[in-house]
């Protein structure tokens, strides 16, 4: 036999023993029958007497409405605004007629010309 015939004979082995021990064991003697507390009649512990849950989100308009805080984000002006704008723009335009662009499309062309085949 080869070693790494050897190896996975051994690991399929223990692999068996260790799940055969630990389907015959009751790990922590653990008692599985139900018990009254957990068939309680009633809505629940987290409902009230009609069933409804308590538990909600909740977005604390009042709260935040009678204590407003300054806001930590600044808001860019208009000008820096369309001065970004400008710059994106350009970048856009320019950036479809590029020699990478282009070389890109035509990769696209050829993926699409190769599947055919």
């Amino acid at each position: 036999m080869t070693i790494s015939r050897l190896a996975t004979a051994l690991l399929t082995a223990l692999l068996l023993l260790t799940t055969a021990g630990c389907s015959s064991v009751n790990l922590g003697q653990i008692d599985e029958t139900p018990n009254d507390r957990e068939e309680m009649a009633g809505p629940g512990i987290f409902a009230d007497d009609t069933g409804e849950t308590t538990l909600k989100w909740s977005s604390d308009d009042k709260q935040a409405a009678s204590s407003p805080e300054p806001s930590n984000v600044t808001a860019m002006d208009e000008k820096a605004e369309f001065e970004q704008f400008k710059i994106w723009n350009e970048l856009r335009t320019k950036g479809a007629e590029s020699a990478e662009y282009q070389e890109f499309l035509q990769w696209l062309e050829y993926q699409e010309f190769k599947a055919r085949q």
